[in-house]
């Protein structure tokens, strides 16, 4: 499955961006490489196969932060739901925590990493007006 998301994060540059996002990322997920401008975070779990391909450009006195996500079953989801299918209704333990760890370490922890440094950005940014 693949999917995007995007933060707005306002009176920032690329660099003071993607630096705190990377720390972010590396809090969650197993394996972050930073290349240049992007930051691809690699996570896997016995069910699930997870890469976020993160990369922040500036527009004016914002900057936009993207993430080009894709995941799906892992190689031993698919070898336990095999084994499963010979005991009837075994291949629904692997289907089970699929999905039960897709929304966890897909979109969700992704969301709150952009968020967690929106706010750092935000907060450490003095062009900002705070009310």
């Amino acid at each position: 499955m693949k999917f995007e998301l995007s933060e707005t994060i306002n009176g920032c540059d690329t660099e003071s961006v993607l630096s705190p996002l990377e720390t972010q990322l590396r809090k969650v997920y197993g394996k972050v490489v930073r290349n240049g401008q992007s930051v691809t975070a690699k996570s896997g779990s016995v069910n699930l196969s997870f890469t976020a391909a993160c990369s922040a450009r500036n527009n004016g006195s914002k900057c936009i932060l993207t993430a080009d996500v894709e995941y799906g079953p892992s190689f031993a989801c698919w070898i336990f739901c095999i084994l499963g299918i010979f005991t009837g209704i075994g291949w629904f333990i692997p289907v089970g925590f699929y999905y039960l760890q897709k929304r966890k370490v897909g979109r969700s922890a992704l969301e709150d990493a952009f968020k967690r440094v929106k706010t750092e950005c935000e907060f450490q940014s003095p062009s900002v007006a705070r009310v």
